[in-house]
């Protein structure tokens, strides 16, 4: 195990994808929605592409030439829309994904997502200055503040932008507890069913942080 003093922050880049699928198969746990990996994958690579779309800040930790942890974000008043070459790219893997039954019911689950995420920021009736996307921390290497400090160099950057809000979508899967702790405020929830793909339901969050 790492110590805090070696691991290594810097910005993405693209040979840091592969990894970065890695790390949201291994948090979002996509593997338990498939059967097939080759699906597993599609998805992946999906949720990787629209993160990256519309983002314009994003940062790795890495320890020994490993992505370990990664956050993603945007300054929602510079951030730019995908080109064509990328719209084109995210509808690619989207096609692939819908070939199978499960990947069909994930694509339309995602799109319920979609929506539940444009419902609970339209009802908190507040424009943000930023969005904090992505945020993921390998769970071999949680306990050494790196999440606390790729989150730092986030919300430094939205400062040095002259932001002064910011939200995040999270959901019961992940700790909330690490938002409240940081200064978040949550201000919606909404429940989902994931029926029929999983007999379970999910909590969705949203929480505002001032600075």
């Amino acid at each position: 195990m790492a110590n805090q003093s070696e691991i290594l922050y810097r910005e993405l880049m693209e040979e840091d994808y592969p990894a970065l699928e890695k790390l949201i198969i291994d948090t979002w746990r996509f593997d338990k929605l498939f059967n097939n990996p080759t699906d597993t994958s599609y998805l992946a690579k999906l949720y990787l592409k629209n993160c990256l779309q519309n983002n314009t800040y994003a940062k790795v930790a890495v320890s020994e030439g490993t992505v370990v942890g990664a956050i993603m974000g945007r300054n929602n008043s510079s951030a730019k829309k995908p080109s064509l070459n990328e719209a084109l790219s995210w509808v690619g893997d989207a096609a692939k994904l819908r070939l199978s039954k499960s990947g069909r019911q994930v694509c339309e689950l995602f799109k319920d997502f979609e929506e539940l995420s444009e419902e609970l920021l339209a009802q908190c009736r507040q424009i943000f200055d930023g969005e904090l996307a992505f945020f993921a921390v390998d769970p071999d290497f949680r306990g050494l503040d790196i999440g606390k400090n790729l989150l730092q160099t986030f919300i430094s950057y939205l400062v040095s932008e002259g932001a002064h809000t910011l939200y995040v979508f999270t959901d019961s899967t992940y700790n909330s507890t690490f938002y409240e702790e940081n200064g978040f405020i949550k201000i919606g929830e909404k429940t989902k069913d994931l029926q029929p793909l999983i007999d379970a339901s999910l909590s969705m969050c949203i929480y505002s942080y001032e600075f």
